[in-house]
């Protein structure tokens, strides 16, 4: 299979506390955002493992097929074509790139943030999650009507 890349989007695992892991996305090589994913699990837990690290390819999911898309709607107006979604990921289905601040808002989803942190816990959590989904969104999803889109995910991380 050929492609011609049009963009490099790396998703970098730094900090993995047992319940949540800390990201970073690069877009060409410049930080996008921050991510907030699952923790790694060796056996996976449906909804609180994240995805293995690899190579992926990125598509549109329809509109209209996604519990996401009525919000997304709202935050992007006409600029909303459909959820990005990871393609062909072992022992997973439906791994959307979405919003959210905590582990239990993604189900092995990574969330995109502006600011990660840590909650009254000292759990990994991402802040500015709209704002982020936003920016990454209206970079990559035009790219997706007619291009295809990879996304690395590397473990740099203690898990």
């Amino acid at each position: 299979l050929f492609w011609k890349v049009t963009m490099h989007l790396t998703l970098q695992r730094y900090d993995d506390d047992g319940h949540a892991t800390l990201g970073k996305l690069f877009i060409d090589g410049r930080l996008e955002c921050h991510t907030l994913e699952d923790t790694h699990r060796e056996v996976k837990v449906p909804g609180a493992t994240r995805i293995p690290a690899g190579t992926y390819q990125l598509e549109l999911k329809p509109l209209g097929h996604s519990k996401f898309d009525d919000r997304a709607s709202r935050e992007l107006g006409a600029e909303h074509i459909g959820m990005i979604r990871f393609v062909d990921v072992p022992n997973f289905s439906e791994v959307l790139v979405h919003w959210g601040n905590y582990a239990r808002n993604t189900e092995g989803c990574p969330l995109t943030g502006t600011t990660p942190d840590k909650d009254a816990e000292c759990r990994n959590v991402v802040w500015g999650s709209m704002d982020a989904y936003r920016g990454f969104y209206r970079k990559v999803a035009p790219l997706l009507r007619c291009e295809v889109v990879m996304i690395e995910v590397i473990d740099e991380v203690n898990s």
